[in-house]
């Protein structure tokens, strides 16, 4: 067993008390000294009792007075016996009166304990020090406040040595005042010699021990509670700094409704400041037109309940502004659970409200144009194909209703005419962001067939990606087409028709030299009746001069030809040629005319007809530059344009060979402002009445249309020159009009058997034709039109061998005659003649089964030819 300071002391003060007892009778027996005996009678008892425990005290005074009584025995002397005896009457007096104190002393220190295992047991620390602050005794709970776990380290230290620095005078300060009575309450702080410091609540007080002062201190450790509210104290700062800086306007109503807390989130978008909002009532900032909606949040049975209440609200600015406002409420409460305030967060969506409003008028301007689009339109969910809305013009254009249409989608390729059309839609649909102008036939709902552009594109649809799918009716389109195109054609004859008037005046004087001549010639057969030599010279010049004046009309009627393009391959330099001879025959002899045709290569594919007319309106502008005479040029080169120099010349333009084709003048130029609009149609420089700005612009459709561009330079006063640049390939191009059964011809002679009928509104040459044809052995009837002549063949559609007829007679045409006539015999051999280049007529009916084609004007010989031709192809059928 441990033995404790305090049990040690008491046996060192009982070996004194025994020792001091003995002496005192050593004394008193060998002495016969009374004062020492009387001294050690009464002090060790007083000693003994207040110091010794009461069972210890009763053992020595029985001790004392049986030593006593032996003592008196063996010396023989009762007087001894009876003074000791009084004297031991008054011992055991005293020492009841000891007694009693003892008693109530350990009541005391009993007590003490007591309380010492109450400290002891609610953690709570107990120190006990000297005036001075010296460190008499403590608790275990105070020593682990202050990190010592041993009492021995403390005792005979000040209490303030335990403190941190900066707190000891004010604590000594504090206690070194204290009075026996006085009570003091304080907090400080412990330091640890771990450096951690313990937050601790004191309650000291002093009394009076003996001469001095004893002071005592309770201390409560507090340091968990400390912690929690520091912890609490950052958390609210914490809290009130993301409030403060927070996007969200935070505000604080009482029951009241008036604002008690404003951070500056709410200052902007109220644009108010807190000492404005702070005390206002919250029904203020409420829209006019929402007040009588208004809704207490305290009212909110979600905030009743203890559950979050969101709400968006109309609100008014301090400036003015109307601003909308999703409010968050959340109820705060008392201990006893009632609402005391409502803490509320607010979103400011007044730029959300505008975008949403903007989108609903968009998705319903998306509904309308949808639904009232001219085209038929289809919004098909990507991931599975599923249609999910059709329009009303889909209806009108396919005859299908939308019910059909959604329960038929599952088997859409029986809407179109080519599966594989669908097919290569929908790859195309599904790799590409946006299909433009697919053009297919599709099916209506009767089965006809419609042509249509089918294009899509990608869009997100309620977060659904989609196509929609665009059907365009190509009906109306190719009806507009086909009106350009028929006005276009219109343009550009109206345009040689020009190109042919200004050129009239050098024509005319040509065929009245032509006919001047053939009437003179006429004139001295009639007077060389009887010889027949000069009859024969007249006639073969009459033949000549019929045949230039045949060649004059061909060149007209080439460039007046009207029709679609035909390529075919031509030769420009034969071109150039037969241009140049016509145009000198219009120019001022002051003019003159310079051809330098150096292009290896001057065959290529396009249609004669308008690189022709393009030459002649170069040509034509050319001598109009040219007021006081001058030379013009046209030459011919062959380049090769690489994929950088192809887009200088012509951005549309690209790489390859070109024929170079020229025309330049030394005249007076085109005026810089000018030049840049040369080629709009209707555009002019010349006066008016001289030119109707369609020229230009003819020749620079007609190059497009062959693949190339044409270029210009110009300076004013030095001349122009007009740059044709036509690409040399090896494209397909159109056959030539031939007769379309093919056969050696082999002349057979002048003689021929068989029945002809002829057919043509002109006289002279129904009459001509007769007496050739009657020359050569043939039987002729005659017909003045196509009807005429269709009615003497059903009179008897064998009686006829061959039909000779002009495509071009008033009434019923040629070309229905023709098909008239196979119909009441599909084998008969028919010829047309025709003095106007009908290239897509004479084709399509050469492509029926017509035996050929004669010009006008057309020779006997020609005649002989063509019908020599078609017997020798009838005697290789048979």
């Amino acid at each position: 067993m441990r033995m404790t300071g305090r049990g040690l002391g008491q046996f060192i003060r009982l070996g004194i008390a025994l020792a001091m007892l003995a002496l005192a009778l050593t004394a008193d027996v060998f002495l016969s000294a009374d004062l020492p005996f009387a001294i050690a009678l009464y002090v060790t008892p007083i000693v003994v009792g207040f110091w010794l425990p009461v069972s210890w005290a009763i053992a020595l005074i029985g001790a004392s007075l049986l030593g006593i009584v032996t003592t008196g025995w063996l010396i023989g002397e009762p007087a001894f016996v009876g003074l000791r005896g009084v004297m031991l009457l008054q011992l055991l007096l005293v020492s009841a009166l000891l007694f009693a104190f003892r008693r109530s002393r350990d009541e005391v220190e009993r007590s003490n304990l007591r309380v010492t295992r109450v400290l002891d047991g609610a953690n709570t620390g107990f120190v006990a020090t000297d005036a001075k602050l010296v460190i008499l005794d403590a608790n275990p709970p105070w020593l682990e406040m202050i990190g010592s776990p041993m009492l021995e380290e403390v005792l005979g230290t000040r209490l303030v040595d335990w403190l941190p620095e900066e707190r000891r005078a004010g604590v000594e300060a504090v206690l070194g005042f204290l009075t026996p009575g006085d009570r003091r309450s304080f907090e400080t702080t412990f330091a640890q010699r771990s450096g951690m410091q313990r937050f601790v609540v004191v309650t000291a007080y002093a009394e009076k021990v003996g001469e001095g002062v004893r002071l005592s201190a309770v201390c409560a450790d507090v340091t968990p509670i400390r912690l929690a509210e520091a912890k609490a104290r950052a958390s609210e700062l914490q809290l009130r700094s993301h409030l403060e800086h927070t996007p969200l306007a935070a505000v604080v109503l009482d029951t009241a409704h008036r604002v008690r807390g404003w951070n500056r989130a709410a200052e902007r978008i109220f644009s108010m400041p807190r000492e404005r909002a702070l005390g206002r009532s919250a029904w203020e900032l409420v829209a006019d037109e929402d007040q009588g909606q208004r809704t207490s949040p305290f009212s909110d049975p979600r905030a009743e309940a203890g559950r979050d209440g969101s709400r968006r609200v109309e609100q008014l600015a301090g400036d003015g502004r109307r601003v909308v406002v999703q409010w968050y409420h959340t109820p705060l409460r008392d201990p006893s659970g009632v609402v005391t305030e409502v803490a509320s967060l607010g979103l400011d969506v007044t730029g959300q409200e505008e975008v949403e409003r903007a989108l609903r008028e968009s998705e319903a301007k998306f509904s309308s144009v949808f639904q009232q689009s001219p085209d038929s339109l289809l919004l098909v969910r990507r991931r599975d194909q599923a249609l999910l809305e059709v329009n009303a013009t889909l209806e009108r254009m396919f005859g299908w209703s939308i019910d059909e249409l959604k329960a038929r989608w599952n088997q859409h390729l029986q809407f179109w005419v080519e599966p594989d059309h669908y097919r290569r839609f929908s790859r195309l649909a599904l790799e590409n962001e946006r299909v433009d102008a697919f053009e297919t036939e599709l099916l209506r709902k009767d089965g006809s067939r419609l042509a249509v552009l089918c294009s899509s594109s990608h869009l997100v649809v309620d977060n659904e990606r989609c196509h929609l799918i665009t059907i365009r009716d190509l009906t109306p389109i190719r009806e507009v087409e086909e009106e350009r195109f028929r006005l276009l054609e219109q343009l550009q004859q109206a345009q040689r028709l020009e190109s042919i008037g200004r050129l009239a005046g050098g024509v005319a004087h040509d065929f009245n030299n032509l006919l001047a001549g053939i009437q003179g010639y006429t004139e001295l057969i009639e007077l060389a009746r009887e010889a027949p030599n000069d009859v024969a010279h007249y006639a073969g010049r009459i033949m000549e001069t019929t045949q230039r004046a045949a060649d004059l009309v061909g060149k007209l009627l080439t460039f007046s030809r009207q029709g679609a393009m035909q390529k075919q391959p031509i030769d420009v330099h034969d071109v150039i040629g037969d241009m140049v001879d016509l145009f000198r025959q219009t120019l001022d002899a002051r003019i003159r005319v310079v051809t330098r045709l150096d292009a290896r290569h001057a065959v290529l594919v396009g249609d004669e007809t308008q690189v022709s007319n393009a030459l002649l309106n170069l040509c034509i502008n050319a001598r109009d530059a040219l007021p006081d005479g001058g030379e013009i040029e046209v030459s011919t080169s062959t380049i090769e344009l690489s994929a950088l120099e192809a887009p200088l010349v012509d951005p549309d333009l690209p790489a390859g060979d070109y024929l170079l084709l020229q025309v330049r003048d030394d005249g007076c130029g085109i005026p810089p402002d000018a030049l840049e609009h040369i080629f709009v149609p209707f555009f002019t420089t010349k006066p008016k009445g001289q030119g109707t700005g369609l020229g230009l612009p003819s020749v620079y459709g007609a190059m497009k249309a062959h693949g190339g561009t044409v270029a210009v330079t110009s300076h004013p006063g030095e001349g122009s020159s007009f740059r044709l640049y036509l690409p040399i390939s090896s494209e397909q191009v159109d056959q030539p009009i031939v007769p379309g059964r093919e056969a050696p011809v082999t002349a057979l002679g002048d003689r021929f058997h068989g029945r002809v009928l002829v057919v043509d509104d002109e006289p002279g040459i129904r009459d001509t034709l007769e007496r050739n044809l009657a020359r050569m052995g043939y039987t002729v009837e005659v017909a003045a039109d196509g009807q005429k002549a269709v009615s003497a063949l059903s009179r008897d559609p064998y009686a006829i061998d061959l039909v000779i007829m002009d495509v071009t007679m008033p009434g019923m045409s040629g070309d229905d005659a023709f098909r008239a006539m196979r119909e009441l015999r599909p084998d008969l051999d028919v010829i047309l003649m025709s003095g106007f280049d009908r290239g897509s007529v004479l084709r399509r009916v050469l492509g029926e089964g017509a035996a050929g084609v004669l010009k006008k004007p057309f020779t006997r010989d020609d005649l002989l030819t063509e019908l020599s031709r078609i017997a020798a192809v009838a005697e290789v059928a048979s």
